[in-house]
């Protein structure tokens, strides 16, 4: 008879819990929240362009084969080039319709 009474004793103190938990305003629903914001990934940094006085000294630029095909690096170019610059490791258009090698060590 005591086992029975303590079992519908704990039975009804434990409705009577979980029913102020769920009435509760303070209680936590669903997942549990980041309270940090996730870390932005920062973009890759491309390498600056050579110093003005070394693109344009006129001296060893000279156009040489890459075996990789990189985005063209003259200002109004995006065109994928395998000719890079041997001084300045840039690669730049260097084809009958676009020099953009010549431009780029000019102007």
């Amino acid at each position: 008879m005591m086992v029975v009474n303590a079992w519908l004793r704990y039975r009804s103190h434990a409705q009577g819990r979980l029913a102020t938990q769920l009435v509760s305003p303070k209680a936590p629903v669903g997942r549990p929240r980041i309270l940090s914001p996730a870390p932005r990934l920062s973009r890759v940094h491309h390498r600056s362009a050579p110093p003005r006085e070394v693109r344009l000294d006129g001296h060893n630029h000279l156009p040489e084969w890459s075996q990789s095909r990189e985005r063209c690096k003259a200002k109004d170019c995006s065109a994928p080039s395998y000719v890079k610059c041997a001084k300045c490791n840039k690669h730049l258009c260097l084809n009958k319709s676009r020099n953009c090698f010549a431009r780029f060590h000019t102007a």
